[in-house]
Formats: structure tokens, C-alpha cells, sequence
């Protein structure tokens, strides 16, 4: 995204708390450890809609502001937490169909054992993105993976609230 392209798709910028730096320190000093990267693996069976699950991906980033922020590096003096107004979730389909029982398993453990890997580029892209796994024509697999960078709780009155390291945003 060029600098430009940015600066028109700002919506909030906010510092990072003493405990984000931190996670970013030691995430840049091994960005394969996958140490921060949490995934949750969902088995769904029955009739699913790839196509309704996505759309209801980007409709749950436009409601939650941590599910579009990014940390642009060596832009600002510090590192900074930049909230786009709109950003496209990343959301990958998979079809493991043509594999036995076993492969599907082996492909499964090898794919998430990859995507634990490959971690968040900070710069370019949320801390959060989809995989949809096609096991057999009513058995899927849903992939979240996430960041813990920020997380969510949910406020008694019912409406959501954004929990960045000790800081309450509504």
C-alpha cells in the first residue's frame, strides 16, 4: 500500500501499550518462532456456504476497528498502531477432497503447522486471516488465526468492546 493509499485509508491511530512493544520486539527478533499466533480449527458439517462465510469475515472486520489495524515499521519514530478504514480480510480456500482419511490429516497438521510459521507481516495486513479446508461435499474445516496482539472481551451491556493491553476502547 503506498503512502498515499494509506494516509486516505486512516481511520485511528493509536500508540502501542509497554506490553504490545514488547510482543513486537520479540516477534521482529524471530519472526518464525510463531510464539504469538493462535489458530482455531473449526470442523463443520452439513451445507456451508463458502462464499456467506466470507462475506461474514469482512462484515465482522468493518464492525471491529483490531481486526484492520496494522503497525506500519520504520515509518514513525515509534511504532505506532494505524486502524484502516476498510481492509479485506484474508480468506483462503482449500480443497483436500481428492485425499484419503490419512492425507487429509497429514495435509491438515502440515498446513497449520505453516500457516504458525508464516506469521503476520504487521506492515501489510492484519493480525487475523481465514482458511476454509474442503475435506469431502458436507465436511469442512475453518482456520482462524490470529495475533494476540489485541483481543476482545465482551462488555455485560452487550456491546462489544476492544481490550488493547490494559486499555479499554470503545
Amino acid at each position: 500500500m503506498s503512502k498515499q493509499q494509506l494516509n486516505k485509508n486512516i481511520e485511528k491511530i493509536y500508540p502501542l501499550s509497554p506490553l504490545q512493544e514488547g510482543m513486537l520486539y520479540h516477534q521482529l527478533l524471530d519472526q518464525k518462532s510463531g510464539d504469538y499466533v493462535v489458530q482455531t480449527t473449526l470442523k463443520i458439517n452439513g451445507d456451508f456456504s463458502v462464499d456467506l462465510a466470507k462475506e461474514s469475515i469482512q462484515l465482522l472486520a468493518a464492525k471491529h476497528d483490531v481486526l484492520r489495524t496494522i503497525i506500519p515499521l520504520n515509518r514513525f519514530k515509534k511504532p505506532v498502531q494505524i486502524v484502516l478504514r476498510e481492509k479485506e480480510i484474508e480468506f483462503n480456500k482449500f480443497n483436500f477432497q481428492e485425499y484419503s482419511l490419512e492425507e487429509q490429516e497429514n495435509k491438515i497438521d502440515e498446513f497449520l503447522k505453516k500457516d504458525v510459521e508464516r506469521g503476520f507481516d504487521f506492515e501489510k495486513s492484519p493480525n487475523f486471516r481465514v482458511a476454509i479446508i474442503k475435506l469431502s461435499h458436507n465436511e469442512w474445516i475453518m482456520v482462524w488465526s490470529f495475533h494476540t496482539r489485541e483481543m476482545f472481551v465482551q462488555n455485560p451491556f452487550g456491546e462489544g468492546t476492544m481490550y488493547r493491553s490494559g486499555d479499554l476502547v470503545r
